[in-house]
């Protein structure tokens, strides 16, 4: 009993010591944690900017989670657009080239967004040594040197670039950018390079139609033309001349010019009326909620690392102390030993 009141009583000891020690060296810990709060406010990570839309696919089926489009222009049911088409185009190198090409209206300055982000991701700053002719390039040519740039752009673009369908059945396109023009700009520009990617996808019968209806036209003016310079002349040729083998020729130019006069305007009337329906046509993303400023940030505050570092320095210290006290004791007793031992 009377060991384990003496043990009780070392430690109360040892404890009373330890809390002298810390309060002497009350100056010495808060200089060490003070010090650490610093540096860690230089290790705080760049805050970034998220910029989101949602929207609803039109005649999303509630049983699949897909959307069917409407066979208004010849489509089929193979043609049907889900969520992972819109990821699998979102994320496409075609369509990633034509958002980075797309100019980035920040404040007065129109660079193309390709240009913000070579200077975000630093990576100018890195070809200055590595790859000198990777500068000033431009994004918009057909060159080796173009393409390679591109292809380090879209590694690190692709990483910012997040499609999903939420819980409640939305799509939401999310983009990150450590400036906030450039992730509303490239939310905004994903945006309309998907939705017209899939309007052209659906009315592209249509516009094969229209092609060919317009070349036919074309086709045909020229040899009404050609028609009608014909019966002018030949009706100048048989003016004052009555001859029943003139006559019949007259009657079967005329045949043939209201023959074509009754082609060409049938083909105009179709023209005009497939031009009405493509531009009746309308996106099948129904828009819910768009990006707007000011935009959500991501990453905390200085204060909040400045904290961290003030904390962690107290902890480092306190231990340093204890620790130290610790071996100088050892080191004393150990002395004790010897002298006692001579």
């Amino acid at each position: 009993m009377n060991n384990e009141i003496i043990t009780i009583e070392e430690i109360y000891s040892k404890l009373l010591k330890t809390l002298r020690l810390l309060k002497k060296s009350s100056v010495t810990i808060l200089l060490i944690a003070s010090v650490f709060a610093v540096v860690f406010s230089f290790f705080k990570p760049d805050t970034t900017y998220n910029a989101s839309t949602t929207f609803l696919l039109k005649g999303k089926k509630n049983s699949g989670g897909l959307l069917n489009f409407a066979s208004k222009f010849g489509l089929g049911s193979e043609n049907q657009i889900s969520v992972d088409k819109i990821k699998a185009v979102g994320k496409s190198d075609n369509l990633l080239i034509s958002l980075i090409s797309e100019k980035n209206q920040e404040k007065n300055n129109s660079t193309l967004l390709g240009e913000s982000l070579i200077h975000e991701f630093k990576l100018d700053s890195k070809w200055e040594e590595e790859h000198p002719s990777f500068l000033n390039v431009n994004l918009k040519d057909s060159t080796a040197v173009r393409d390679s740039v591109i292809n380090i752009i879209l590694s690190r673009l692709i990483e910012n670039i997040s499609i999903e369908e939420t819980n409640d059945g939305l799509v939401e396109i999310m983009t990150i950018s450590k400036n906030e023009y450039t992730s509303y700009q490239l939310n905004k520009q994903l945006l309309k390079l998907i939705e017209n990617y899939f309007l052209e996808f659906e009315i592209s019968d249509q516009l094969n139609t229209r092609k060919l209806l317009l070349n036919k036209i074309d086709s045909l003016k020229i040899e009404l033309i050609k028609v009608e310079d014909i019966y002018a002349k030949f009706k100048d040729q048989s003016k004052n001349t009555v001859r029943f083998k003139g006559f019949t020729e007259t009657r079967r130019i005329e045949r043939n010019l209201n023959l074509l006069n009754q082609m060409y305007l049938e083909l105009t009337t179709q023209y005009e009326l497939l031009n009405f329906k493509i531009s009746e046509k309308t996106s099948s993303i129904k828009i819910v909620d768009t990006p707007r400023f000011p935009l959500k940030k991501i990453g905390r505050g200085r204060i909040f690392y400045i904290i961290i570092g003030f904390v962690f320095g107290l902890i480092v210290s306190i231990l340093s102390l204890i620790i130290l006290n610790y071996i100088k004791m050892l080191n004393n007793k150990v002395r004790q030993i010897e002298e006692s031992n001579l």
